[in-house]
């Protein structure tokens, strides 16, 4: 049954007046099949303005083509419970209504989102990695490969392994010698992965030790080592000598040893030959049996109860020389006995004097024990056996003293 309402000013026949602005709800037509339902505004036939009044406006019958029912001063405001084909129209036939007062079907359902995420679904299709949907919450989910998926991936080949538990890449040594080879002068073990060089004709072929030497070889690492021995040590990188291996060496005058200066420099020897160009000191002296031990610079002659005594006589002729102080070199070296002097037989030498002494004065034997003296009229009547040497130094006092002479 359709409702149609009105603001109704004025209705005629059956239609009582329900005065100004009022708002009826009348049952004006049983809208079955084939009926026709028209509105009509300022006369038959003429469209009623859908929110608009009208002075006067007509239903029309049930075909649609007589009038029905004329009111006056209307207007059409809406249209309840019409439907079109099952749907539910308003002004204008647009549906304005909510889903509220409609059936929902079986094919065409109200949407919802827990409906449209029940429609989603997700299918992994295998292979690295994961793929996941949750239907409640409506995530989709990815997650990347594993590193067990990573590493089953990989392998290995050609030398290399691989294992695709720990990731772990390792060198097959044999197969990577297995891989290797030679030809020529160059051989190559497979099983060692020794390469070893052949030599050609020409090449050496051996070393052999030679003197103050061991070791040596004919192939492979040669190595030759440098003998030592008494004194000697071979190092690394140099040979040393010991000097204190008395085994060999030796600062005293020893046969058959090698000859070293001791701790203060010195060291003694039997007889040396050599060639002398130069000499500390500066007199040529030999050793003498005395009757008693003599200072140096003391005048000795010929006699006494050995081989040599001091002069007592003036001018004598039997003198023996001067006693030395450090002989340049010293003669009859060896002989012993309880007063044994160095005599200075030529050389320059420190001599005791008595009264003045010039220089280049001739000296002679004097009165006073063991001293010289200068000659008279300097010398010229001095006789060879009588001169003990000239004076190189000055004594000026009239007592003793000792002048620099050079002994004749």
């Amino acid at each position: 049954m359709a409702a149609i309402t009105f603001h109704i000013n004025n209705l005629t026949a059956a239609v009582s007046d329900l005065g100004d602005a009022q708002t009826t709800e009348a049952t004006l037509i049983d809208h079955s099949a084939g009926s026709g339902l028209g509105f009509y505004g300022g006369g038959f036939g003429i469209s009623v303005p859908v929110g608009g009044f009208q002075d006067t406006t007509f239903v029309t019958s049930a075909d649609g083509t007589t009038e029905a029912v004329q009111c006056k001063n209307t207007k059409y405001t809406a249209i309840s419970g019409l439907t079109v084909d099952g749907v539910a129209l308003g002004t204008s036939g647009i549906f304005t209504g909510d889903t509220d007062g409609v059936s929902e079907g079986s094919t065409n359902l109200y949407f919802t989102p827990s409906r449209a995420r029940g429609n989603i679904s997700v299918t992994d299709a295998g292979g690295d990695g994961s793929l996941a949907y949750n239907s409640t919450s409506g995530v989709i989910t990815y997650t990347g490969p594993s590193a067990a998926e990573v590493r089953a991936h990989l392998s290995g080949s050609s030398g290399v392994n691989y294992d695709s538990s720990t990731g772990a890449i390792t060198g097959d040594t044999a197969e990577i010698r297995g891989m290797i080879s030679a030809s020529g002068d160059i051989s190559y073990n497979s099983s060692t992965g020794v390469i070893s060089f052949t030599n050609d004709a020409g090449d050496i072929e051996s070393v052999t030790a030679g003197s103050g030497m061991t070791g040596g070889g004919t192939s492979g690492a040669v190595t030759l080592n440098v003998i030592g021995g008494d004194g000697i040590t071979a190092n690394a990188d140099d040979i040393a000598v010991d000097l204190t291996d008395t085994a060999i060496f030796t600062s005293t005058n020893t046969a058959s040893k090698a000859v070293v200066r001791d701790g203060s420099g010195n060291f003694a020897a039997g007889v040396v030959t050599a060639t002398e160009t130069a000499a500390r000191y500066a007199d040529l002296a030999e050793n003498y049996l005395a009757d008693k031990p003599y200072d140096a610079g003391t005048v000795l002659v010929i006699g006494g109860s050995e081989e040599v005594t001091e002069v007592t006589k003036q001018n004598a002729p039997n003198l023996a020389g001067v006693v030395s102080t450090d002989p340049a070199y010293l003669m009859n070296s060896t002989l012993e006995g309880d007063n044994v002097v160095t005599v200075a037989l030529r050389g320059r030498v420190p001599v005791k004097v008595t009264g003045a002494v010039r220089k280049g004065d001739v000296l002679i034997a004097s009165n006073t024990p063991g001293h010289a003296e200068a000659a008279p009229f300097r010398g010229y009547h001095v006789s060879g056996p009588s001169m003990i040497g000239i004076a190189i130094s000055e004594h000026l006092s009239s007592g003793t003293g000792v002048v620099e002479a050079q002994i004749k």
